[in-house]
């Protein structure tokens, strides 16, 4: 989800920066034969095009980075649930802090007029109004989930 948000975020960023609809295919397609974008080059794009600074850039590699250990090293490691919990939980904080960002990135295109999201951009008139409202229910449902894991972590922490 992570990599995706910031796909997506540069794909609209560039589009507002170009004043243009245009979709560049490297950040949205990838066939069997062609080599995965690294998520070095993902960040470091999204860092350039200003979605995002370094530090925040520096906090979703680290995140990715000690996701990619839970999930090879996991039965081999002295990690314990709690602490995969913590963890998911600030994995979480990341993907929600750039589904912020994408709003932003979505209003900016809105404002200027410009890119794929703009007012007019879809000929029927409701769209947007359930589009916000499948993304407040979403956000409400995915709300719930972290509020359940984080009672699940201070219980835990409190044993």
């Amino acid at each position: 989800m992570i990599e995706a948000l910031l796909r997506i975020s540069i794909v609209l960023k560039l589009q507002t920066l170009g004043g243009h609809s245009n979709i560049d295919q490297i950040w949205i397609y990838q066939t069997e034969s062609e080599d995965a974008i690294p998520l070095e080059v993902v960040v470091t794009s999204a860092i350039e095009c200003e979605v995002i600074d370094r530090e925040f850039g520096k906090v979703i590699l680290q995140s990715e980075k000690k996701k990619e250990f839970y999930i090879r090293n996991f039965v081999l490691s002295p990690v314990s649930i709690p602490e995969i919990e913590k963890f998911a939980y600030s994995h979480y904080k990341i993907r929600e802090k750039l589904s912020l960002i994408l709003e932003e990135v979505e209003k900016e295109q809105i404002e200027k007029q410009v890119g794929m999201v703009r007012v007019g951009a879809i000929s029927d008139p409701g769209y947007y109004g359930r589009f916000i409202k499948d993304r407040v229910a979403n956000h409400a449902h995915f709300e719930e989930i972290r509020l359940r894991a984080l009672e699940k972590i201070s219980r835990s922490e409190s044993h």
